[in-house]
């Protein structure tokens, strides 16, 4: 497996910093060189596999509610047919 070098030092070390590009409405990470500082490539700011797991956790309870308020919205329809 080769390890990855920084292209201006060819260091082998780098950590992630948060920052916020001016004029932008998000922050990014970036990934730069420990030894020089020279930024690498960036990363998302927000993991999309988390985001989804919330969304799906959140659309899994409104699912249960809704089966819920079927449920009960069908005894109200059979209270209320006449029976004959």
């Amino acid at each position: 497996m080769a390890i990855p070098k920084c292209p201006h030092c060819n260091a082998t070390r780098f950590e992630v910093t948060e920052n916020e590009p001016v004029n932008s409405n998000y922050k990014i990470f970036i990934v730069h060189c420990i030894s020089c500082g020279a930024p690498v490539g960036p990363m998302e700011y927000i993991v999309s596999s988390v985001l989804m797991t919330n969304l799906e956790k959140q659309l899994t309870q409104v699912q249960q509610s809704l089966s819920i308020f079927d449920g009960r919205l069908r005894k109200i329809e059979q209270a209320l047919r006449p029976r004959g």
